[in-house]
């Protein structure tokens, strides 16, 4: 057995965080399609545990059609446990107007372990409960 990952864990508070914020514009002269979306994404990171946080949005406008907003996120947080064993926890959402959806909510809790982990890839398998609201 050898080391498969290394991962610089920082000991700085601020050093730990990690940020991504994505826009887009999308226009057509074909129905007048405008389409602005967003997604973004916050995590911090330590020895034993991660937590992150995500949220996307889609706004969306057409001639002679309502127009469409959807949202979506998530926070999870993910606990590392010996021999490749993990516990995650998560709860996210979505509402869709297109889809005539106020509000979803999905979370998750249970236990994997990683069965493949090499330098090349990571594969993890999860078994736990889901609880859709």
């Amino acid at each position: 057995m050898g080391i498969v990952l290394l991962k610089s864990v920082s000991e700085k508070f601020w050093d730990r965080f990690h940020a991504e914020i994505s826009l887009g514009l999308s226009v057509t002269r074909a129905q007048s399609l405008k389409q602005f979306t967003s997604r973004s994404s916050v995590g911090y990171l330590r020895e034993k545990w991660s937590l992150d946080a995500t949220f996307n949005s889609l706004r969306s406008t057409q001639d002679n059609v309502e127009p469409v907003q959807r949202k979506d996120g998530g926070l999870t947080f993910t606990y590392m446990l010996p021999k490749d064993w993990y516990i995650p926890a998560s709860i996210s959402f979505l509402s869709n107007t297109e889809q005539k959806l106020d509000l979803r909510l999905l979370e998750k809790v249970g236990i994997g372990k990683y069965v493949i982990h090499t330098n090349r890839g990571l594969l993890g398998i999860f078994i736990g409960s889901q609880l859709q609201l």
